[in-house]
């Protein structure tokens, strides 16, 4: 008999009923005790301490928002969420994504380095997303502290994922729309996850926040948001995407729109923290969006394109240094362009096409080279 007819094969509740020691049996059997290796980093043993009440509070909340929010019987959820936890599992990997810059970068040093492998210099850049990159920086420190690992360490961000999400390629694509792919048991005795984003209170969904809420907003005096009470074990991380998954469906299907938090932002995915240098060799596979990387390659070579372009279309003479162009004045036709019109516009796409097509081969010999897969996907939406 399947799980949840252990508990639910009788069951005659209406809609919104709950039979609370049913579904904490259920919950006892759905969550195995996890005990990490003793090879294991102290973040991960720690993790592992940690994660049965974590993954038990986020269940107890998923069930009661399913059933008292939107009416659920018990036995449906638990037929719903036990066979989603077994389609997550067969379907995990570990992603990172990223941008073509930073692609270029892993190809060129061979593996994935976390934030303080980075120069002062580079980190500044790769913070530049932040207003407050110090405060950024300080963080990150201080939540790494609190979730067990020690000054000088500093894990990997990596995400839960789905093998064959290529729909939208990843679901940490707002950190790219590259995606590099490890299969889980590359790293499993390095690797924990939290909730969302460990960095953030906010990543929490309603759905899953509003019963125990003050519980979540907590913060250490070093800025950190609790991060610890959404650490998660291997295992107990698969039941959490699981209900994540069945959330942002129910979003997607128009049944609620409960996925979200208060402040109108979505938890996209589950974050793992690896604590082990990742090199390209071990990696899946790359998996590249046409649609985003063309737009990519134009962004980052478009120095060099326009030069290309201005070599071939650009004034018939070459103006002097000091004059000046008018939009208002007729134009001398000693400056017009070789090429102009519609002419420029397919000579611009053409330009465009030949360096996507270089930096594509590019691609494929350095995934050659590290004999790792190289999928391109048309497009994203």
């Amino acid at each position: 008999m399947s799980l949840e007819g252990k508990f639910f094969a009788k069951e005659k509740q209406q809609p919104g009923e709950t039979t609370k020691l049913d579904i904490n049996k259920f919950i006892e059997e759905l969550i195995p005790k996890t005990e990490s290796s003793e090879k294991s980093l102290y973040a991960v043993r720690l993790a592992s301490e940690r994660s049965r009440q974590n993954i038990r509070n986020t269940v107890e909340n998923f069930f009661k928002y399913q059933t008292v929010n939107l009416k659920r019987s018990p036995g449906e959820v638990t037929a719903e969420l036990t066979r989603e936890v077994e389609r997550t599992k067969e379907s995990a990997v570990l992603s990172y994504n990223t941008n073509l810059k930073r692609l270029l970068e892993i190809l060129d040093s061979g593996r994935i380095k976390n934030m303080f492998d980075f120069s002062e210099e580079e980190k500044r850049e790769k913070m530049s997303f932040s207003s407050d990159p110090l405060g950024y920086d300080f963080r990150r420190r201080a939540t790494e502290r609190v979730l067990g690992w020690g000054e000088n360490e500093h894990p990997l961000y990596l995400a839960l994922d789905d093998a064959d999400d290529d729909a939208k390629n990843g679901s940490a694509n707002h950190y790219g729309d590259i995606r590099i792919q490890f299969d889980l048991d590359t790293v499993t005795d390095n690797t924990y996850f939290v909730e969302g984003d460990s960095m953030s209170e906010l990543s929490i969904p309603y759905a899953l926040l509003q019963h125990k809420e003050n519980k979540y907003k907590q913060k250490t005096p070093e800025g950190a948001v609790n991060p610890e009470l959404r650490q998660l074990s291997a295992e107990h991380a698969f039941i959490s995407k699981a209900m994540l998954r069945i959330i942002m469906h129910q979003e997607d299907s128009g049944i609620t729109d409960y996925n979200f938090d208060k402040f109108g932002r979505c938890l996209t995915y589950i974050e793992a923290h690896v604590g082990t240098s990742l090199s390209l060799q071990e990696a899946k596979q790359i998996q590249v969006p046409m649609d985003k990387f063309r737009e990519q390659v134009a962004a980052l070579y478009k120095n060099e394109m326009y030069e290309k372009f201005y070599s071939i279309a650009g004034p018939v003479k070459e103006p002097p240094d000091d004059y000046y162009w008018s939009l208002t004045e007729p134009e001398n036709p000693d400056y017009t362009w070789r090429v102009e019109g519609e002419a420029a516009e397919n000579l611009k796409k053409q330009i465009t096409k030949e360096k996507t097509e270089q930096v594509l081969d590019y691609l494929k010999k350095k995934c050659s080279e590290y004999s790792v897969h190289l999928k391109v996907t048309e497009r994203i939406w």
